[in-house]
């Protein structure tokens, strides 16, 4: 009687145990063989990309690193313009140029307005605060 309960409860365990036939994987989840993107044809194998694929990505990330330095990079060097472009002028650090006219489209600034008084002035602190 217990052989028969052993193998029955074998038999049991045997068949919850075995996997089931998997089901088809919704397309929806799965990443496709090729993706058409702004930087080209990516290709993919069972979800891994190819080298070239890998190469292309890498490549744009080194774009875009280089991008970002460069935004980044220009607002300092755009202060570090106005700063020799006032000095050229004879105005010292700690002085304000003060604007008498308001700008009109003759003026070379990328963003002025027309109906805003400007002034310009480079605060130097590297001896202490300024009061």
């Amino acid at each position: 009687m217990n052989r028969l309960y052993l193998t029955a409860m074998s038999f049991v365990l045997a068949t919850a145990l075995c996997p089931a036939v998997a089901q088809e994987i919704p397309k929806s989840i799965t990443t496709p063989d090729r993706v058409q993107s702004s930087i080209g044809t990516l290709e993919y194998k069972d979800g891994a990309p190819s080298k070239e694929t890998v190469q292309r990505v890498y490549d744009n990330l080194d774009l875009m690193h280089g991008v970002e330095s460069f935004v980044n990079a220009y607002q300092g060097a755009s202060t570090y313009a106005i700063r020799q472009g006032l000095l050229d002028m004879g105005v010292e650090d700690n002085t304000l140029v003060v604007f008498s006219e308001l700008m009109d489209s003759k003026s070379l600034f990328l963003t002025a307005n027309t109906d805003t008084p400007y002034l310009w002035g480079i605060i130097d602190v590297s001896k202490g605060p300024m009061v």
